[in-house]
């Protein structure tokens, strides 16, 4: 998988961080920086690990599913992809989501990351450099979630539920893509 799909892959599964994180600087335009860095980073970290642990569990039975890896990993791309789509569609209203205390914060952090976990579990499948993945997922993530909570004020609730759908909508053309040599 080569750098391009990468960062597609990582936009993609890092779009609900941006969109929780939209919510939140909607919800409560008003913050200090060191609560955006504490979600931010956060979600950086799960967005790190959870990718981490998929790999580690889809690479002890790879040797079951040799031959088939493209499949699993088009598989696992498409469900997080269909996913997000399917809550992009979903109404979410905004709520005021009080993350001064760490349970609160981990929640919504492992909440919003499990897609990771299953993309990691495909990642195995097709031997990528599960550090280099991770670690762009996990920057990307950060990123995205600090520009969410900067900018949730202005761009407004509605812009949540699109960033869903272009995430998940990314989800699905790596995964066909994935497929498509095969």
């Amino acid at each position: 998988m080569g750098l391009t799909a990468l960062m597609l892959l990582a936009l993609g599964v890092s779009m609900d961080n941006f969109a929780v994180s939209l919510g939140i600087g909607t919800a409560n335009p008003v913050r200090r920086v060191k609560e955006h860095l504490r979600l931010a980073s956060t979600f950086g970290a799960f967005q790190f690990f959870m990718p981490l642990m998929g790999w580690l569990g889809g690479s002890q039975i790879i040797f079951l599913l040799h031959g088939y890896e493209s499949w699993f990993l088009c598989a696992a791309l498409a469900f997080v992809g269909w996913c997000m789509l399917r809550s992009s569609w979903q109404s979410d209203e905004a709520r005021q989501i009080c993350l001064s205390s760490p349970g609160a914060l981990f929640s919504l952090a492992f909440a919003t990351s499990v897609d990771s976990l299953v993309v990691g579990f495909g990642l195995a499948m097709i031997r990528v450099n599960i550090l280099e993945a991770s670690g762009l997922i996990g920057a990307v993530t950060l990123c995205l979630s600090i520009a969410g909570l900067l900018f949730g004020a202005q761009l407004g609730h509605a812009l949540s539920r699109r960033s869903r759908f272009a995430g998940g909508f990314v989800l699905l053309t790596v995964g066909v893509r994935a497929f498509v040599p095969h």
